[in-house]
Formats: structure tokens, sequence, C-alpha cells
């Protein structure tokens, strides 16, 4: 590890050529000795240290005694960086985790790329449509009891793993018993209540109150140039919104018969996780679709980055009936981070409500909705499955588009119960298991932290021990280099937490 200060950054260069540049002020603010160990959270309040608390005067690498020095994998080297500060405060922070935590590196290190497709999906898993496992893989249950149900390790691993790369997974063979999807989802954190209550059923009713609850299909909207969508026309359209341009999309009508779409939109935290069981399919039809939303979302970027841009910036209004209120809440159909990177989809023609732009905007955003309407209706981005009883799908709601086609209730009964769980509870889950995208490196009387990876369980394990021997050293050197700077303000020993 080669270091290079100056006006109070140091650049670190690892052997493997990356490089890191890192502001005394954030170093200072993230000394772990300003975290409390069990819970993360700042004991410190750093910002009333004063200003000779961020300038830093003195910045040098030293090598632990055990390290390797040939490699370069981050979780295993031992090297330091030992900073002291204006105000006589001084650290040590080892390469691993600034490595780890580089500003620079980030993206290779904290993401996780999602995995993108379209109708090769079925490619990817012979045999099956979708990432698919059974449920004796996924949940660990005692013989004839009801207590002790858990997931199972490694299985449970995979599905989650699935859901995160692909933005959906199925279970087969799940018991068709009521209230089994709310348990498969406090598998992960815990079920979400929505105005739905704690689940809901799909199922044919004499007076639905909702489209899901029909057995007619959900067909894609049909434009009709140079006049607006009709569904506008007919269902959402205030008398006094001011028309001035018209709106002629260059888009066909969608070919997929059914408009797929996410759920709760009209909320201002829509759910994160959906779960759909199926506990009865013998009716004709009802075939359920899946649309890669992130893959839609991309194709429109490349094919038209204005489009594209518009439906990043505009927040489009949805609203739904709730008793004698209604829902309503205003979100862009595509969210990206600040790297440009996509991270959720909001998109649902049922559920959109009248636009509410400046008149000289509305072609535009017409435009923009109707192409990307018509790029996730494409029959290639699109996969389709006949849900059997005992299936269970799980899908990220802020990603994957679903819909249904037509079924005939004359024919049979088709029931799916589902039910929800908040897009956090499922990023602690992947945590806790190891496989986030945000690994946090901890040291604690020898004992080390996560790593990002997307190893097994053997092989999580495996590099536990590495790091906890890792760290193990590291603990006892930096222990050493404080005794013999006299305290120095070096302090206890514990790594330095993520800056969150």
């Amino acid at each position: 590890m080669a270091l290079h200060q100056q006006d109070g950054i140091v650049e670190v260069t690892w052997q493997d050529g990356a490089r890191g540049l890192f502001h005394g002020a954030w170093l200072r603010d993230n000394c772990p000795l300003y975290f409390d160990p069990s819970g993360g959270q700042r004991i410190k309040n750093t910002l009333n240290l004063g200003p000779d608390a961020y300038v830093l005067t003195r910045a040098t690498s030293s090598s632990l005694g055990g390290a390797n020095a040939s490699s370069s994998t981050p979780s295993t080297t031992l090297e330091l960086l030992q900073v002291t500060w204006k105000d006589g405060f001084a650290h040590a922070f080892p390469s691993a985790w600034l490595r780890q935590h580089c500003f620079e590196t980030r993206q290779q290190y904290h993401r996780v790329q999602p995995r993108l497709w379209g109708r090769d999906l079925v490619s990817y898993f012979p045999g099956h449509v979708l990432p698919t496992l059974p449920y004796t893989d996924v949940v660990k249950v005692a013989a004839g009891k009801e207590v002790g149900w858990q997931s199972a390790a490694h299985g449970f691993v995979q599905w989650i793993t699935h859901l995160r790369d692909y933005g959906v997974a199925l279970v087969e063979g799940v018991p068709t018993v009521p209230g089994t999807v709310m348990r498969m989802a406090d598998l992960i954190a815990y079920h979400r209540k929505t105005h739905y209550g704690d689940s809901f059923q799909v199922v044919s009713a004499r007076e639905p109150q909702h489209l899901a609850y029909t057995p007619v299909e959900l067909e894609g909207m049909s434009f009709r140039s140079p006049s607006l969508p009709s569904s506008l026309l007919s269902s959402f359209l205030c008398p006094l919104t001011p028309i001035l341009t018209p709106f002629s999309p260059p888009y066909p009508p969608s070919p997929l018969p059914n408009l797929v779409h996410t759920d709760l939109n009209y909320r201002e935290s829509s759910p994160g996780i959906q779960l759909l069981h199926c506990l009865a399919s013998d009716a004709e039809g009802g075939e359920s679709t899946f649309v890669d939303g992130f893959c839609a979302a991309e194709t429109l970027r490349r094919e038209s980055p204005e489009d594209f841009v518009t439906l990043c910036e505009v927040p489009i209004p949805f609203l739904v009936k709730d008793g004698a209120g209604f829902q309503y809440h205003k979100i862009p159909t595509i969210c990206v981070d600040d790297a440009g990177q996509l991270v959720e989809i909001h998109f649902n023609e049922r559920t959109r409500g009248p636009l509410e732009l400046p008149a000289a905007d509305m072609a535009r955003v017409y435009r923009a909705l109707a192409h990307f309407q018509e790029v996730a209706c494409r029959p290639d981005l699109c996969v389709e499955v006949k849900m059997k009883a005992g299936d269970m799908v799980a899908f990220n709601n802020r990603r994957i588009l679903h819909g249904r086609k037509a079924f005939d209730p004359r024919t049979g009964m088709r029931h799916l119960e589902g039910t929800y769980v908040d897009m956090d509870e499922f990023g602690c889950c992947l945590r806790k298991n190891g496989i986030t995208p945000l690994g946090i490196v901890r040291a604690q009387g020898g004992r080390g932290g996560g790593d990002v990876d997307r190893i097994g369980a053997m092989g999580r394990k495996k590099k536990r021990e590495q790091q906890q021997q890792a760290f193990g050293l590291a603990s006892l050197a930096l222990t050493q280099l404080g005794q013999q700077a006299g305290g120095g303000g070096l302090g206890k020993v514990i790594a330095p937490r993520a800056s969150l």
C-alpha cells in the first residue's frame, strides 16, 4: 500500500493499481472510537470537535507481522494507514477497510449489478420458467410441529439471492394452507400490513373493488393517434385540465395482451417484495406474466435517452379509492441513484392519476410513458407461467412488472393469497446472510465482520475464519503500536465501521 499526502487528503494506491482518496475530515469522522461497538450508532458528535480535529498532519503506512505482502485481496491484507491530526489525536485504519469503503472503487465492492433478463430467462434454469427452488430446500419444519418453523440455510440463501439478482424467484410445493404466505414472508423479516389487511386474496368476486379480483384479462392499453390515451379520457382526466398540444405517440399499441404493472404506487412507500401463493388453480387461463422493469428501462435508455430522462425527472401521480377516501402519491416512473444506476420502477396504468404538469410538458411526458409501456409489453421481454397449487412466487415490486391473463371461472377455482415485505427489511435479511451489496468490516476482540460476497454457507464460514485470523493479528499489532506511542490517542482497538 503506497501513500501520497497533499492538502489534507491521503491518496492510497494498492498493489493491483486501484487508487482511493481519503480526506482527513472523513477519516476522523469515521474513527471507531466514536461509535458504539454493538449497535454501530454514533456516541460522539464529531461536528463539535473543532477545526483542528479535521486537519491531517501525518499519514504513514505499515505492514503487520504475518501479512501476505503479495496478496491484493482486500479481506486478507494486514497493512495499516496510521493517521495523526493537528489536535494530536491518532488512529490506524486497516487497508482492507479502506479498500472496501473507498469512494473511487465503491461501485466495484458495494454494488451488485442486477442480472437483466427477457424471454431468455427460461434458458437460465432448465425445466423452469423462473428461478425455482423446492419448498423443502427453503424451509425447515420440525416433523409434526408448528414450532421451529425456520429457513433452511442453503436453500433460503439461494432463494433470496435469486430474488436479489433476478428480482423474482418461485418456490414449489408450498403447503396450500391459508396464511402460509405470511409465514414465508416472515422468514425474510415480517410481512407488511396494508389497507387490504395482513394478506390479500386474489379470487373472483361478485362485486369486486379491484380488477385483480375479476376473471377478465388485464388488457393492454390501446393508443389512438392523434387523441389522448382512452383510459385517461374515460377515467382520470379532469374537465379543467388544459391540453393544448395534440398527443400523437409514435409507438404501436402494446402487443402483450395483458398490462403489466407494479403494485401500490399510490402509497408513500410502495412495498418492496410481493409474495403470491397459489392455493387453487383449476380454472382455464389465468397465466401470470413477468417483465424485468430494469431491462425495459435500459432498453428505453438506449432507444430514447430523452424519454428515459423524462420518466426519471417527472413525478407521476397515482391514486385509488379506499372506502370513502383515496390513497394518493407522486413518484417518477424510473428512479436512479447518484451514479445513474436503476433502483426502482413505478408503473401502473390502472392507478395512474391525471398528470399535474404545465400544458407545454404534457406531450413529451405522454410520449415517454407510451414508449416505456410499449417496451415493457414486448413479447421478447416477457415470461409467462401458469402457477399451480403450491407454487409461491416472490418478486421485487419496485423492479418486476407483473400481470395476468383472463381465466374462465366456470372451469374451476383460482385462488391466490398474497402479502408484502418492505424493501429495507429485505436488505437487512441480505446483510444477515452475508449476501448484501454493502459490507461492513468490523473487528472486536479478534472477531471479523461481514464481507461482500456471493459465496454459499461453507464459503462464508471460511471467509469469516480468514477475517478472524487477519483482524486478530491486526488488533494485536494495533495494541502494540498504541503502547509504543505511549497511548498517543490511539485508544481502543476496533476497526472502523462503514460510513452509511
